[in-house]
């Protein structure tokens, strides 16, 4: 009993069987030629189809992981780059302030006792180079 949808659609709104034509599916040997042919399509299909999914998972899964360690690459990344950053900002501050140090130390030195020429050699190298012009 076939009871066809709209007549524009054309499509199938239910199909039912009829229960006293049930034992001619087992007399006809075409029917249970055709049958047989189709017996395991529904069990194939249900396969396929999880096949499919199965490998969109493992494709999905993979894809993640790549992403994943991407991200890590660039927060490992970041903070190296960070950190030397902060280390090297750190270590000019320090080797300014050093600099500081010593010319405070030269210029507490008893310097008077040196030859003139001698003291222009040794305050020359804590000059600038702008104070050399």
């Amino acid at each position: 009993d076939w009871t066809y949808g709209a007549a524009d659609s054309n499509a199938f709104r239910s199909v039912s069987v009829k229960p006293q034509a049930v034992p001619n599916l087992k007399n006809d040997q075409k029917l249970v030629f055709i049958a047989a042919m189709l017996d395991g399509d529904l069990t194939k299909g249900l396969s396929m189809v999880v096949d499919i999914l199965q490998a969109e998972a493992v494709d999905n899964l993979h894809a993640g992981l790549a992403e994943n360690k991407t991200l890590y690459g660039v927060y490992v990344g970041t903070v190296v780059v960070l950190f030397y950053g902060v280390l090297f900002k750190h270590t000019l501050r320090r080797a300014g302030e050093e600099v500081e140090r010593a010319r405070g130390f030269i210029l507490r030195m008893p310097l008077y006792i040196l030859a003139p020429d001698d003291m222009e050699v040794f305050l020359s190298y804590f000059r600038h180079a702008d104070d050399l012009d």
